[in-house]
């Protein structure tokens, strides 16, 4: 390249292009303009210095194809103002670090984005090799440890029995075993699930292993409750049979079992046998009991009904039918089969629940206790006891509020990670002494605690509140009297041990200060110029 930045020589031009194309041409026109600085300037420096640098640019070639070059500037021969480039494509090169960076970047998006699991490798020596942010913020709140790449996980566990359950299975890992478990924590009250795999390189050694950590409280919790669930469930099931009758295509029955004869009371099935289905069902009901066979006859399966249903004393129950054809090989209707469920206990139990959850509406509304809910940092339902509390006239003035505004700033950082925790772990927070502030902005003491519920559907945080600011005041007042007690006991004591006025009167100051919590004391005498001098001081 001459002082000019034209191709004085090219040993060979690049594919697709030819000689007389390349020669005299300003060698900056074929390279990205992004890159035609730095490259210009590479030139410059070349003559003016003598010295050789090697910079990385893109070239355009046919079709405005970009390439990757590493080009080495040297300078000519002396006397003469070119420089020579030796030019190395490195494209293959540069795309295979892109993909290395990229997959890099993946790489750390995927392990920090489940905000709840705990994600991390190790070596063959238990040292880190990565770790998500969730693990890092983890191992400082369980073990108070400040983990980095390098660092030994063992020594950052002071708990011997779990570095030694947490070595057994890092171990097992490393041995090439894949496997997952369950480890209770009683200190923290928590249940984690582990999944341990070795890294296996690929001359099939086993580098270290990967660690991915769950806590699974809830889903342990929930599924001791689902098991509960299921025992009442089967008892109810195996209490309440079903009663399944079988029609032909008119409606007309012919089958009945046993459950259904005992349902509807009848001393045995040929006194239901030949009856229309439609006939168990109450008069209110039975026109919408004939309209949804024919839809049935019509290819619109309409799903169980609920209805008035009449046995054969004349008594009436809630029934749930549900109904389908019976069908031969071919798909051709023979006959109805209807499963019928007495829901007499579910109507009631719903009713309980109904007339349960009105008493314990009524009960938060004449609770003297102070009743928010909040969700997302917002106020959506406040009791009668919580608006007065607040100086609220209405429900109104609350509800939609942010929580942190009727919240000391000295207490945000605390609800908030009270909040987070309460909605992470599912499990209340425990009574805490907070300071409130009122619609006028005033600020009390309370004493709060936080519980999760399920509030119209969704999770939320019900706060129950107390304001202690007049048994603070009267705790204090005590405290003060308490202390004075103690000081007039110090002194009386004082008045019997000591052996002359000036050494009483510095006790009494002494006593003042250290046992009746004055900043300072001292003793005047009165003279015979009615002057007041000091005696003794303390403090």
């Amino acid at each position: 390249i001459d002082r000019d930045e034209r191709i004085a020589y090219i040993n060979h031009p690049a594919p697709g292009l030819t000689m007389d194309e390349v020669l005299g041409s300003n060698w900056l026109d074929w390279l990205d303009p992004a890159d035609r600085p730095s490259a210009s300037e590479a030139i410059t420096a070349t003559l003016a210095t003598g010295k050789e640098k090697t910079i990385e640019f893109r070239a355009i070639g046919p079709g405005r194809q970009l390439t990757w070059f590493q080009v080495k500037f040297s300078p000519a021969l002396a006397g003469v103002d070119e420089v020579v480039l030796i030019a190395r494509d490195i494209t293959k090169r540069r795309v295979i670090e892109g993909e290395r960076d990229a997959n890099h970047r993946l790489l750390n998006a995927l392990i920090n984005s489940p905000r709840n699991v705990y994600i991390f490798s190790l070596d063959r020596n238990y040292c880190y090799t990565t770790f998500n942010e969730r693990h890092r913020q983890g191992m400082r709140e369980v073990w108070n440890a400040t983990i980095d790449v390098g660092v030994n996980l063992l020594d950052c566990m002071t708990d011997t029995h779990l570095r030694e359950l947490a070595k057994r299975s890092i171990d097992r890992a490393l041995a090439g075993e894949s496997f997952s478990e369950v480890q209770f924590q009683p200190s923290l009250g928590i249940y984690y699930e582990f999944l341990w795999n070795p890294i296996t390189s690929n001359e099939g050694s086993i580098d270290g292993v990967t660690v991915f950590v769950r806590d699974i409280t809830l889903k342990h919790q929930a599924q001791a409750a689902l098991v509960e669930s299921e025992a009442r469930y089967r008892a109810i099931l195996d209490a309440s049979p079903d009663n399944i009758t079988i029609t032909d295509l008119a409606g007309k029955v012919l089958m009945v079992s046993k459950a259904g004869v005992k349902l509807m009371r009848c001393k045995n099935e040929a006194e239901l046998r030949g009856q229309s289905i439609t006939s168990f069902v109450a008069p209110a009901d039975r026109d919408r009991a004939l309209a949804n066979i024919a839809f049935m006859f019509e290819g619109v399966m309409t799903g169980p009904g609920e209805y008035r249903a009449m046995r054969s004393d004349g008594s009436e129950f809630d029934m749930e039918a549900n109904g389908d054809f019976i069908l031969d090989a071919g798909g051709k209707p023979l006959g109805m089969v209807f499963v019928i469920r007495d829901i007499g206990e579910r109507k009631r139990a719903e009713a309980a629940l109904r007339e349960s959850e009105e008493r314990y509406r009524t009960l938060v509304e004449a609770s003297p206790e102070s009743i928010t809910v909040h969700r997302d940092g917002s106020v959506i339902y406040v009791n009668p006891a919580a608006v007065e509390m607040f100086g609220a006239t209405s429900p109104q003035q609350l509800v939609g509020l942010p929580t942190e505004k009727l919240l000391h700033p000295d207490f945000h950082e605390v609800a908030r990670a009270r909040a987070q925790d309460i909605m992470e772990r599912g499990i209340s927070a425990p009574l805490v002494r907070m300071k409130f502030v009122k619609l006028d902005g005033a600020d009390f003491e309370v004493e709060v605690r936080g519980t999760p519920v399920i509030f119209d559907g969704r999770p939320a945080i019900q706060g129950n509140a107390t304001d202690i600011t007049a048994r603070r005041a009267a705790e204090r007042k005590l405290e003060r009297i308490n202390r004075l007690y103690v000081a007039l006991l110090e002194c009386s004591q004082a008045i019997m041990r000591c052996g002359s006025a000036s050494e009483l009167f510095l006790q009494v100051c002494r006593d003042a200060v250290t046992y009746g919590g004055a900043g300072m004391a001292w003793i005047g005498l009165v003279d015979e110029c009615d002057c007041v001098r000091p005696a003794a001081s303390f403090g």
